[in-house]
């Protein structure tokens, strides 16, 4: 009978080599040359013998076969032996040249056996101490004496009977065996978890989610970090963590292993959190920053799929295996075994209860009793939600100066109309908090803007900023600035009493917006705002909008709300023109006549004297860049006769003093000045008292002049007149006329 087996060394770690010796000599060693071992420690030999005919002697039937280094086998044939060239041994030189954890090891031991009773049991120390005696095998080989033919004498067997020792066993003691031996200490697969792909899913209260997150049409694929783009978790907010581990170097038996779920506080990468940072997800009622969640859809702990996995029930591209469903740690024991290089998949419903806002946790996965896996490919990586207000309802009041306004200009969310030009108005407005997360020391700005999309957005200036082209600025009304307000008046808002409630926001007469005070997570907050419309456009519309001071970013507005707004007042312009009395005293001169609306009566002339009148003009305008008031005379001082009063030789664009503009040969000599100092791009050039101009018979001269709206703006026009010797007599007139010019 013959029986055999068949070993078949497979994989990268594995080499074999074929060495066969012809012998020359016997009581020698003979060597054979192989390709270099990487080490004595890591290989190992299997020895055949062949004979020639009629070589059956006791002498002839062994060899020894040893590796001397690692690079040569030695053989060696027992002295005595006949005919040693029709002795061929071969060698079978197995090297593993894995290293590490789990690498094979050979110790290698040789001696002699003589004597003794038979049968006859040695045992031999295998001078090194096993770590394993069932992952053990012993190899031997061996020659022996005498030229007899009396076997079994140079026939032993050998076994491993502890891991300090092995047994030499012979049935036959009547000749000298020479035996040497290795000890195989075979590899083993060193069993390696590594947590490797994940993906975000929206719960659906189900046991196999189907739309990836965030909701919706957009969906972020594996591995992909959860941004402050992908609709970030708030406080409450749920989300499903499918991740994937995989068994590496050898299976992860059946029902073997549990494990837990764990997150850590980001600041510069996943793998860098410190370990004593990273913290058990906590179970559905605790208070830790993410906790797990009873969802009624699924049983916690439940399989995924079975074995095989039905199509459609993994969902990550790598997944091979079912894991389980989770809600709370521990996992449920792997129902299935993972082979070598398969990922099981499992599943997390976890919800953010407290983290801190704003910031980026990480997840990994633990072996139940706290072992870290061997290594994270990836890690599940979230940003959570910062405060996120929304503008919702609003409403304009007209009665400033109380704390709590009551004369409303329109009902909630209308915008009202006229408003006019100077009107001090309180702005109240609803702010609701979407992410259910908290904001100390809360902050809104105010701005406006004549496009509802804002493309040209302003900030609303604050009362030292403010000037009178200043289009919208901050005012003080009833109730003191940053002060919470007492009672709340919009309909959305949380309550607020006596300055107590969730709905109770803060006066705002001023951008800068005092530290100190919280809007609640989750709170509709209502804020009141202080503005005055100094300068807007006549007949234009204008949206405001709260802008968020500590996230510097404009606050959205809500689901189905609007922008608040309002309409200015129409165009408008009043001109009002008045005389003024004699001995009344303008731009330093006192007047020597009473003038009228209508009129500017010198009466009879005294030659030689200076007389003086005046009249004033009084503009009110709401354009948004003032106006301008020009002034034009149809003809010169004429009398019935023809007969002229001349005029001073200073102009309008260029005034000279009185002295300068009126030459002292000139019969006569007649000017005017103006009070406004500052004319149209910046010009000073009446700024002086002492200076005048003639009066233009053909084309309207400025002669007043604002930047913005005004209301009681007056401008004095100061008429001078001299007649000598040599002007005829007569009744001069002629007419004037001023043009008020509205800039929109």
């Amino acid at each position: 009978i013959v029986s055999y087996a068949v070993v078949e060394f497979t994989g990268k770690n594995w080499a074999v080599q074929r060495s066969e010796h012809a012998y020359t000599a016997t009581g020698t060693a003979e060597t054979e040359a192989i390709t270099s071992l990487n080490s004595l420690s890591h290989a190992f030999l299997y020895a055949q013998k062949r004979s020639g005919a009629g070589l059956s002697g006791v002498d002839e039937y062994g060899h020894e076969v040893w590796l001397s280094s690692i690079g040569a086998v030695s053989y060696y044939l027992e002295p005595g032996a006949t005919n040693p060239s029709d002795q061929v041994s071969v060698a079978w030189v197995i090297e593993n040249t894995e290293t590490g954890t789990g690498e094979m090891s050979v110790t290698r031991s040789n001696g002699t056996s003589n004597g003794g009773a038979s049968p006859l049991t040695l045992s031999v120390s295998i001078g090194s101490t096993l770590t394993n005696a069932s992952n053990a095998s012993i190899f031997i080989n061996g020659r022996s004496s005498g030229t007899d033919t009396n076997y079994p004498r140079p026939i032993a067997g050998a076994t491993i009977a502890s891991t300090t020792a092995y047994e030499l066993w012979r049935s036959e003691t009547g000749s000298t065996l020479s035996y040497r031996t290795e000890i195989v200490e075979w590899p083993t697969a060193n069993l390696s978890i590594h947590q490797d792909y994940y993906r975000f899913y929206v719960d659906a209260n189900a046991l196999t989610p189907t739309d990836p997150w965030p909701l919706g049409a957009a969906d972020l694929g594996e591995n992909a970090v959860l941004t402050s783009t992908d609709e970030p978790l708030g406080g409450g907010e749920r989300v499903r963590i499918r991740m994937s581990l995989q068994a590496v170097g050898a299976t992860l038996p059946a029902s073997s292993r549990s494990f837990k779920l764990q997150y850590g506080l980001m600041t510069t990468t996943c793998s860098a959190i410190p370990e004593q940072n990273w913290q058990t997800v906590g179970g559905t009622s605790s208070s830790t920053a993410w906790r797990g969640y009873d969802a009624a859809g699924a049983a916690d702990g439940s399989v995924l799929s079975g074995d095989p996995p039905t199509a459609g029930d993994l969902l990550l591209s790598v997944s091979d295996v079912a894991g389980s469903y989770e809600e709370t740690n521990d996992t449920a024991v792997n129902s299935y075994a993972v082979p070598a290089g398969s990922d099981i998949e499992y599943d997390w419903l976890v919800e953010e209860h407290a983290a801190s806002a704003d910031s980026y946790y990480c997840f990994r996965m633990i072996e139940s009793d706290g072992t870290p896996l061997t290594a994270y490919d990836n890690y599940p990586e979230l940003k959570t939600s910062p405060f996120e207000p929304r503008s919702q309802n609003w409403r304009w009041y007209d009665d400033e100066l109380d704390e709590t306004p009551t004369t409303t200009l329109a009902a909630e969310g209308v915008a009202p109309s006229d408003v006019p030009t100077g009107n001090v108005l309180k702005l109240r407005v609803t702010v609701a908090e979407t992410k259910n997360i908290a904001r100390d020391d809360a902050r809104f700005r105010l701005q406006y803007s004549e496009y509802s999309d804002f493309r040209d957005a302003a900030d609303v200036l604050s009362q030292a900023a403010c000037t009178g082209s200043s289009t919208w600025c901050y005012a003080n009304g009833g109730g003191a600035d940053n002060a919470v307000i007492t009672t709340g008046t919009l309909s959305d808002a949380d309550a607020c009493a006596l300055s107590v409630g969730t709905g109770c926001g803060t006066h705002n007469e001023s951008p800068d917006a005092a530290l100190g005070f919280t809007h609640p997570a989750g709170a509709s907050v209502e804020y009141e705002f202080t503005v005055k419309a100094v300068a807007p456009r006549v007949n234009s519309t204008y949206f405001f909008r709260l802008y968020d001071v500590d996230a510097d970013a404009p606050v959205p507005v809500n689901a189905g709300e609007s922008y608040p707004s309002l309409a200015t007042e129409g165009a408008k312009l009043v001109f009002t023109m008045t005389g003024l009395a004699a001995s009344a005293v303008v731009e330093g001169v006192t007047l020597d006549v009473t003038t009228t609306p209508t009129t500017i009566d010198f009466g009879t002339l005294p030659r030689g004297q200076l007389i003086e009148g005046a009249h004033r003009l009084t503009v009110d305008a709401n354009g948004t860049e003032g106006y301008k008031l020009y002034m034009l005379m149809t003809g010169d001082l004429t009398t019935t006769s023809g007969a002229t009063i001349k005029e001073v030789t200073g102009t309008n664009g260029a005034p000279l003093s009185w002295n300068g503009g009126c030459a002292a040969d000139a019969p006569s000599c007649f000017g005017y000045h103006t009070s406004d100092d500052t004319l149209a791009d910046g010009s000073t050039r009446f700024s002086a008292i002492d200076t005048y101009a003639r009066l233009s018979t053909t084309t309207p001269e400025e002669v007043a002049y604002s930047s913005q709206p005004v209301a009681g703006d007056f401008t004095d026009i100061v008429y001078r007149i001299l007649v000598r010797g040599l002007q005829d007599a007569g009744n001069y007139e002629t007419n004037i006329m001023y043009i008020s010019v509205p800039v929109f």
